[in-house]
């Protein structure tokens, strides 16, 4: 049976306007609330820290929550909605009283439960486009392209409200961006809509399932390294571009901007690429393609390379983002939830290294040794990728 038609399936569509509408109003403040901590409310930069670790650190514990419940056969809509009322009463607490203190416990406790849809979300993408006969792997990278998408949007608008209207009113539209949110669950999820039971006669053997295990936790591996080499380029490079490469102030920006642009195009490539090569070895040439795009980066020293840099960077992430869900997802054995999870909480823990790392790496030599690091994972990651050929193999049969 051949795979139906995406953009013809009016509850793929629904979904995938979900999926944008959530992703962007955690993109407006994911990356707002560094200079919201200090430009907005007058604290320490190491404040920063203090509250990335509860965000980041409530989150993989929602995520495994979530996770655990969902593969238990528990309905999807509950938690899609625990998210984006988190988003909704953060907002709330933080618009109305804006201290360090409410963000930190407050804002902190609801942006950390929003930030549970990423992967509560990838799983109900795969849920839903196997029960609405889609191409799982088209899906996937389709998700991660509107995810980009959101991306490329939210940092934007977050900004250019703050420096039209002030900071406050960034939480102010993010919070009425949220309602939008909460109104769209009844109409994108399907009513009782649940991960289906695993068929016990397609339970793996004790084998089996060792080797899949096995497998998991080396896509696990790989997936890791080539994250916190991006987490460490996304940290560093700012910072790099305006203070040791000499660019001008809108260089970052302009380079997120070409880097995302590129990112949408090679996401939606992937699903061409994985059937006809093997998810595996796409994901072996993008860390070679990452061990440029990093090396390129690191010798930037004017607007045109430095463009040239952002797009091999783009293709890399791209072709990572859109290919690595669907080959962890592969490993599940029957727990879609967990395998997303652990997906999603490796992204997470990444970022979490990549960012006081990077504090530290430019406070004693400089941030260009953050990016000079990161070719290291990323090389790390072609390691591991050629290394688990034989473990897939098996995990296969």
């Amino acid at each position: 049976m051949h795979p139906a038609p995406l953009f013809k399936n009016r509850r793929a569509v629904q979904f995938l306007w979900l999926a944008w509408v959530g992703t962007l109003c955690n993109g407006m403040l994911i990356p707002f609330m560094g200079f919201y901590i200090v430009e907005g409310l007058g604290q320490e930069p190491w404040s920063i820290g203090l509250y990335s670790l509860v965000v980041i650190g409530l989150t993989l514990l929602v995520n495994r929550i979530f996770a655990n419940a969902l593969d238990e056969g528990a309905r999807f809509a509950p938690f899609v909605t625990a998210s984006a009322l988190g988003f909704l009463l953060a907002t709330i607490a933080v618009f109305s009283a804006p201290r360090f203190e409410v963000l930190l416990i407050f804002g902190g406790v609801g942006f950390g439960v929003a930030s549970g849809f990423m992967a509560t979300c990838f799983t109900l993408g795969r849920k839903l486009a196997e029960s609405e006969q889609l191409n799982t792997d088209q899906f996937n990278a389709v998700l991660r392209a509107t995810n980009s998408a959101a991306w490329m949007v939210g940092p934007a608008v977050s900004f250019g409200l703050a420096d039209a209207f002030g900071v406050q009113a960034v939480f102010a539209i993010s919070g009425l961006a949220s309602m939008i949110w909460l109104a769209l669950i009844p109409i994108a999820v399907p009513r009782g809509f649940r991960s289906p039971p695993a068929d016990a006669s397609l339970s793996p053997t004790v084998d089996q399932a060792a080797a899949i295990g096995r497998a998991l936790w080396f896509s696990i591996t790989g997936v890791f390294c080539l994250s916190l080499a991006h987490a460490l380029c996304t940290s560093a490079l700012p910072l790099f571009y305006t203070q040791e490469a000499g660019l001008p102030t809108f260089a970052p920006g302009l380079s997120f901007t070409i880097k995302t642009f590129v990112e949408v195009f090679a996401i939606l490539a992937t699903p061409l690429l994985a059937a006809r090569y093997g998810a595996r070895p796409v994901l072996t040439v993008t860390s070679l393609v990452g061990v440029l795009a990093l090396l390129v980066l690191s010798t930037v020293s004017n607007l045109t390379q430095m463009g040239i840099g952002a797009a091999i960077e783009g293709l890399y992430y791209g072709l990572f983002a859109g290919t690595a869900i669907s080959f962890v997802q592969s490993f599940a054995a029957g727990r879609m939830a967990r395998a997303t999870a652990l997906y999603v909480n490796t992204l997470s823990l990444s970022f979490l290294i990549a960012g006081p790392a990077v504090g530290l790496i430019g406070q004693f030599f400089e941030f260009r040794a953050a990016l000079q690091l990161a070719v290291l994972f990323a090389i790390l990651s072609f390691a591991v990728f050629v290394a688990m050929g034989k473990t897939e193999r098996a995990a296969r049969v």
